[in-house]
C-alpha cells in the first residue's frame, strides 16, 4: 500500500466532478437518502465515498482500454471488490487514527481547500461559490467534504509515523548494485547453415509425405467464415456526385500556397553566440581545417539538430541572399538569423513549382466529391437504420438504397483484404452469429456496412498436394535446426579442446565490457543470460527461434557497490527499496489494524450503488 498524499484527495475530487456528474448521482445520495454502507469501528463508511471511488476507477479503466467498462464486467473482474476493500481500509485507518488521538487542525484543512485549483475562480483565488458548486456536483456537503479531508490528512500523519526511519539494508542495496555492475569479456560467433559440414539434401516426395503425415495438425486450412455485406462507401459514390465548379475554384484559391510554391533550398544552420565566433568558424572551413559536419560535432550536436528542411527567401530573412547565391554543398555566411549569426549549408535546390487549376482540378474534385459522398451517406443513415429495424435483409438494403451487396471469405489472418481491410468490419466479423439481425457499422472513411454470417467452414487438413511447398519449407527448417544443434555441440567441444574460433571456421566478435542491461541485436534470445551464467573460461551455446551461437567467457569483472559511476542509480535504488519496504510494513500494519477492528458492510446498500451504474 503506497503512502497517501494530501493532494490525492483533491485530485480525487477533481476527477469525481467529471465522473459523478455524468453518472447520475446527485447530492441527495443513494437509496433514498441513506448515507452509509457500513461501519469501521466508530467510523461510518460513506455510500457517496464508495460511489465516487468506483466511478473514478471505471473512468480509469475506460482511459486505459479506450472503451467504457460496464458494472457487470467490473464485478466479474473483481474491480468492485478492490474498490470496496480500499474504501474500507481507509476508514479502518481513519478509525485507528481517531483512537490514537491523531488529527490535523482547522488551519491545515483550510490551507488544502484554499490551495486547490478546483475551488479557485478566474483570478486564481479561492472562490466560495465555486467551492459550493463543486461539492454539490460530487454529492457532498461542506461538512462531509471537510470531514473526509481532515480524515485524509490525519491518516497521512499515521502513515508518516509508520514510515519514519524506514530504510533499506545497505547489504541488500550493495548486493543488487554488485550484481548489476558486473561485466564480462565474451567472445562469440553465430552458427549458421554455412557452418554445417554437409549441405542439407533436397528431400524426395516419400520423405515429405511422411513428414506431412506425422505433422498433419500443422498443415490445416483455417476456419473460414462466409460473409455477406451491404456497403455504402464514399469512394464508390464519388463519381456520381456533382461538384460545383465555383467550389473547385474557391478551394484552389484557398490553397494557393500549395499550388504555387516559390523556389526553396534544403538548408542546415549552425548558430553561434556572436559574430566573432561565426567568423572564426567560417575561416576554419575556408582554410580546410574543418568542415561543416566537424563544427556541428564539436558543438555536441547531430546533423538533425541543425536541419531546417526546405526554406524560402521569406523563411531565411537576412540570410536569404547569401544562401540562395550558394551552390549545393557550399557553406554560406556568416549571415544573420533569428537566433544570432550563423553558417548555412545548402544541401539541395528546389525549383519553384506552379500547378495550374486544370492540373489540380482532378485532385480537388476528388476531395470535394468525397466530402459530399460522406454527407450523403450520413443523411442516408437514419433511413437505413429504420429499414434494418423493420426486418430488412441485406438484399432488401441493396434493392431499396444505394448500398451494394457482396460476399467474401474471412479467415482472420489479417491478410483477407477487400472489405476486411476496414478495421471496423474485421473487428465485427468474429462476433457475428448466424441468423442474427444485421446492424449498421460505421467505417473509418465515413462509409456504412451491414454484415451477415452465412456459414462457417471449420478447419480441415490440407492434402499433401495442396500443401507441398509449406511441407517442404517446414521440413527444411526442422532439418536445419537439428543439424545446427548437432554442429553447435561439435563446435563447443572443439573450443573446449583448445581450437580457436577461426580454426573452426567461425567469425568471432569480442565484447570487452558486456553488461546485463546490454542489447546484442545480432545474438539469439537468451544470449545475455547464458553469458552471465557461464563460468570464467568456459564455453557455452545458445539456441533460440532458429538462431544458434557459441560463446566463451574470457574474463569476469566483479561489480563494485561503491562505483562513482553508479552514484545516481545507487541513490535511486536506495529510495525505491526503502519505499517498497515501508509500503510492506504499512500494509502489514493496516491488515493488523483491520483484523482488530469491527467492520460491517451492508451488501444491499452496495448492490443499490451498482444498480445505479447499470
Amino acid at each position: 500500500m503506497s503512502a497517501a498524499s494530501p493532494k490525492n484527495f483533491i485530485v480525487w475530487i477533481v476527477l469525481a466532478l467529471l465522473i459523478v456528474g455524468l453518472m447520475g448521482f446527485g447530492a441527495t445520495g443513494i437509496s433514498g437518502g441513506r448515507r452509509d454502507l457500513g461501519q469501521a469501528g466508530d467510523k461510518g463508511i460513506s455510500l457517496q465515498t464508495y460511489t465516487n471511488a468506483l466511478s473514478e476507477r471505471l473512468m480509469a479503466e475506460r482511459a486505459a482500454d479506450g472503451s467504457p467498462m460496464s458494472i457487470a464486467t467490473a464485478q466479474a473482474n473483481g474491480i468492485t471488490e478492490q474498490v470496496l476493500a480500499r474504501v474500507v481500509t481507509n476508514r479502518v485507518l481513519d478509525n485507528e487514527t481517531a483512537q490514537l488521538g491523531l488529527s490535523v487542525g482547522d488551519e491545515a484543512v483550510r490551507d488544502q481547500i484554499v490551495a486547490s485549483p478546483a475551488f479557485q475562480g478566474l483570478n486564481g483565488q479561492f472562490d466560495r461559490d465555486a467551492y459550493a458548486y463543486q461539492l454539490e456536483r460530487t454529492g457532498l456537503t461542506e461538512a462531509q467534504f471537510e470531514g473526509e479531508l481532515r480524515d485524509e490528512l490525519s491518516r497521512g500523519l499515521l502513515q508518516s509515523a509508520v514510515f519514519l526511519g524506514v530504510s533499506a539494508p545497505a547489504s541488500l542495496r550493495d548486493a543488487i548494485i554488485t550484481f548489476a555492475d558486473e561485466t564480462r569479456t565474451v567472445t562469440w560467433a553465430p552458427v549458421t547453415e554455412a557452418n554445417l559440414t554437409q549441405p542439407i539434401p533436397t528431400p524426395d516426395d516419400a520423405t515429405l509425405r511422411a513428414y506431412h503425415t506425422a505433422n498433419a495438425d500443422t498443415f490445416m486450412a483455417p476456419e473460414t467464415r462466409r460473409i455477406s455485406a451491404a456497403v455504402l462507401l464514399p469512394e464508390r459514390l464519388q463519381d456520381t456526385v456533382t461538384v460545383d465548379e465555383d467550389a473547385l475554384r474557391a478551394l484552389y484559391d484557398e490553397r494557393a500556397d500549395e499550388f504555387a510554391r516559390p523556389e526553396r533550398r534544403l538548408v542546415e544552420r549552425l548558430v553561434f553566440a556572436d559574430q566573432a565566433q561565426a567568423d572564426a568558424a567560417m575561416a576554419r572551413i575556408a582554410s580546410g581545417e574543418a568542415d561543416f559536419e566537424a563544427l556541428v560535432t564539436e558543438r555536441g550536436l547531430a546533423l538533425h539538430d541543425v536541419d531546417l528542411g526546405d526554406q524560402t527567401r521569406d523563411d531565411l530573412g537576412g540570410a536569404a541572399d547569401a544562401v540562395f547565391a550558394a551552390a549545393v554543398g557550399d557553406v554560406a555566411g556568416p549571415a544573420p538569423s533569428r537566433l544570432g549569426p550563423a553558417l548555412f549549408r545548402v544541401n539541395a535546390v528546389l525549383n519553384a513549382e506552379t500547378t495550374s487549376f486544370e492540373d489540380a482540378r482532378p485532385a480537388l474534385r476528388e476531395e470535394l466529391a468525397a466530402e459530399a459522398a460522406r454527407r450523403q451517406i450520413a443523411q442516408a443513415r437514419e433511413g437505413l437504420t429504420d429499414l434494418l429495424a423493420g426486418g430488412a435483409r441485406l438484399e432488401d438494403l441493396a434493392e431499396r438504397s444505394d448500398m451494394e451487396l457482396e460476399s467474401f471469405d474471412w479467415t482472420g489472418n489479417g491478410m483477407d483484404g477487400g472489405l476486411a481491410a476496414y478495421a471496423a468490419i474485421d473487428d465485427a466479423i468474429p462476433t457475428l452469429e448466424q441468423g442474427a439481425l444485421p446492424e449498421l457499422i460505421e467505417l473509418d472513411d465515413g462509409g456504412l456496412a451491414a454484415l451477415r454470417l452465412d456459414n462457417v467452414t471449420p478447419p480441415a487438413p490440407l492434402s499433401f498436394e495442396d500443401s507441398r511447398d509449406a511441407v517442404e519449407t517446414a521440413w527444411r527448417a526442422e532439418e536445419l535446426a537439428t543439424r545446427l544443434a548437432a554442429r553447435t555441440q561439435e563446435l563447443v567441444q572443439g573450443l573446449n579442446g583448445g581450437a580457436s574460433f577461426e580454426e573452426l571456421g567461425l567469425t568471432p566478435e569480442t565484447i570487452d565490457t558486456l553488461r546485463r542491461s546490454d542489447v546484442i541485436a545480432a545474438a539469439p534470445n537468451g544470449f545475455l543470460g547464458t553469458a552471465f551464467d557461464t563460468a570464467d573460461g568456459a564455453v557455452a551455446h545458445v539456441s533460440a527461434a532458429g538462431e544458434d551461437a557459441v560463446l566463451r567467457v574470457d574474463a569476469i569483472t566483479k561489480g563494485s557497490p561503491d562505483s562513482e559511476e553508479l552514484a545516481a542509480p545507487r541513490a535511486q535504488l536506495d529510495q525505491s527499496l526503502s519505499q517498497a519496504i515501508a509500503n510492506d510494513i504499512f500494509g502489514a500494519f493496516a491488515r493488523d489494524v483491520q483484523v482488530n477492528t469491527d467492520v460491517t458492510v451492508d451488501r444491499a446498500a452496495i448492490d443499490a450503488v451498482h444498480a445505479r451504474f447499470r
